[in-house]
């Protein structure tokens, strides 16, 4: 990576401008991606329509039990009689001996039938009132899976807004090293023009700071990558440039219920319910009835066959071979697989939010270690950049220095990370 001294002005130039840009780019916040993520999630979307239709099934469920159905109904039935009382063809409910044709008892002649009809279910207010819970558990169903799709979008976003600004701290810490190379680069510039420092000194900065440049551009790559797939997963079609702030991650008190648990208490109720709904078919149906207009067997006598008819129509079961019986022993099988779920799911999550606390714990302490270090390594390197301009020490002692504070700093950077990925994993798991 020799370059000469043009190209490594040209290419301080342009990171400096990189460095300006980057400084200049407006500010965004960890809860603006977090609230374009929930706005624009098909899934949440998705969550909000089922919603609607579950209201609208409630009124579906009121105009199936508790409106009249009312139709109208036509026929017209052609049963004609052959050779009766001297005609080839003979409409009529009095057929001599000899004619061919239907039975006149079964189809009395034909059929001249219009009638607007009328029907309604009596006493079926336990039945509803069943349909309706069931309804409602639907409801309650898809509120739960709508706070688990938002809690899911928060982990995932949280995750990925952490590791852009992992990137974003790293160019800044580059940027940083950079111009403290830049600074001592013309210092011992000046120096080796004046013969007091070898030209060895010189090019061993300009390939560290060659180095650095490139570091910084990778970085550039990964943090517009970065950018690209917190864009993606918030549904965001942007292509500009932000700063990112500090994702601002609290550890949540521990929850001595978690919230997958209401699923449980939801799925077990929702069991209950549906055999409630499957009793429903042993409760006493009655039903009202009834019509009016024409019905008539003679088209001759339409003019008074104008009428009207109701009756009640009652269904009681007796007997269905014992399945009452039956869909309640597998009911209650499902309940079990339930709350078999359940517990050992708790034993998972304890566990697991345990193990994140002893975590959590352990890279707080490597964080206060790795500050210590951090605040040796910048005394360290102040020392030797003074003793640098003095002579007393050479430029690969400066650039030893240099390397172990970048050192010093990518370990503190990715043990900060490391800790907000902990505490946001802490506070899915204890939610």
């Amino acid at each position: 990576m020799n370059l000469t001294i043009k190209q490594a002005v040209f290419i301080s130039i342009l990171f400096f401008l990189l460095g300006q840009n980057l400084s200049a780019q407006p500010t965004k916040s960890f809860d603006e991606y977090l609230a374009l993520a929930y706005a624009n999630n098909p899934t949440v979307k998705e969550n909000v329509n089922l919603q609607k239709i579950g209201l609208l099934q409630n009124q579906l469920l009121k105009a199936q039990y508790q409106k009249p159905q009312i139709n109208f109904t036509t026929d017209y039935l052609f049963a004609p009689f052959f050779h009766s009382n001297g005609h080839p063809i003979d409409i009529t409910s009095t057929p001599s001996e000899k004619a061919f044709g239907y039975d006149g008892g079964v189809t009395n002649g034909g059929l001249y039938s219009a009638m607007v009809n009328v029907s309604a279910q009596l006493f079926n207010g336990k039945a509803m009132k069943v349909l309706q819970n069931q309804n409602l558990l639907f409801n309650k169903s898809l509120d739960i899976t709508k706070q688990q799709v938002l809690h899911d979008l928060d982990k995932n976003v949280s995750d990925q807004y952490i590791a852009a600004y992992q990137t974003q701290l790293q160019l800044n810490y580059l940027q940083k090293i950079i111009s403290l190379i830049g600074d001592r680069k013309k210092i011992i510039s000046a120096l080796v023009e004046k013969g007091l420092m070898q030209q060895n000194d010189y090019l061993l900065l300009e390939i560290e700071l060659n180095n650095r440049q490139y570091d910084l551009q990778q970085q550039h790559v990964a943090f517009i990558t970065a950018i690209g797939q917190l864009n993606s997963l918030c549904g965001i079609a942007d292509t500009n440039s932000y700063n990112l702030a500090a994702p601002l991650i609290n550890q949540n008190s521990p929850v001595s219920e978690f919230t997958y648990q209401k699923k449980f208490a939801a799925d077990s109720m929702s069991v209950s319910v549906q055999r409630q709904v499957f009793n429903t078919k042993y409760t006493p149906q009655l039903s009202v009835f009834g019509n009016a207009g024409v019905n008539a067997a003679d088209a001759r006598n339409i003019p008074h066959n104008f009428g009207l008819s109701a009756g009640l129509h009652l269904n009681v079961p007796i007997y269905d071979g014992g399945q009452k019986k039956t869909f309640a022993q597998q009911n209650q099988l499902l309940v079990q697989n339930l709350q078999q779920y359940r517990d050992f799911n708790a034993m998972q999550l304890l566990n697991a939010r345990s193990s994140i606390v002893q975590q959590i714990s352990a890279t707080q302490q490597s964080i206060s270690i790795l500050e210590n270090q951090l605040r040796n390594q910048e005394t360290l390197l102040q020392i030797i950049k003074e003793k640098l301009v003095l002579g007393q020490v050479s430029a690969m002692d400066y650039v030893n220095s240099i390397q172990d504070y970048a050192v010093a700093n990518q370990n503190k950077i990715q043990a900060q990370a490391s800790l907000w990925l902990l505490i946001n994993q802490y506070n899915y798991i204890n939610w």
